[in-house]
Order: structure tokens, then C-alpha cells, then sequence
């Protein structure tokens, strides 16, 4: 997998812009549980990588009682975005 990084310098104002488009389309998507592959479609990453974050406490994942592994969206959103998260995992 290869990826891309590209700096662009903005204003204020539109930063400010953006970051708001950003949050309007992250608040329009659908709040719900994803699974590994789901967490590794919205990463695009591969399960395996989704899940050997997880055991480098990496990401952002919740335990449901028989210890299957779930994700918020806004979580890994967040993630993505290099903010700071606390992991319900323990």
C-alpha cells in the first residue's frame, strides 16, 4: 500500500472552510459498529493491519462481551486525523 502526503498551505479562512466541510460530511455518515473488515474498508487498510494495530494499541477498538473486536467510525476518524483518542480496549 503506498500513500500519499501533501501539505498546502491555507488561510485562516480557509482552513476554517475546510475543516467545516470536513465535519459536515463526517456528521452526515452513518453512526454505527464496525467490524475488523469493516474498520479495514474505512481505513483502507487490510485486515491484518487493521488488527495488528490493535495488538500495538494503535487504534481506537472496543471488545464486545465475547471479545470481537468493534469500531466507531468517528473514532478511527479521528485516528486518521492524528487526534487524540483514549482506547476502551483494556
Amino acid at each position: 500500500m503506498s500513500s500519499l502526503h501533501v501539505e498546502v498551505p491555507l488561510d485562516t479562512a480557509h482552513a476554517d472552510a475546510v475543516r467545516a466541510e470536513v465535519e459536515r460530511q463526517l456528521a452526515e455518515r452513518p453512526v454505527g459498529w464496525l467490524d475488523v473488515e469493516g474498520a479495514a474498508r474505512h481505513l483502507s487498510m487490510s485486515p491484518k493491519a487493521v488488527r495488528d494495530s490493535v495488538a500495538k494499541s494503535a487504534l481506537p477498538v472496543h471488545r464486545t462481551p465475547t471479545g470481537r473486536l468493534r469500531f466507531r467510525p468517528s473514532e478511527l476518524d479521528e485516528w486518521v486525523l492524528g487526534e487524540h483518542y483514549e482506547s476502551a480496549a483494556s
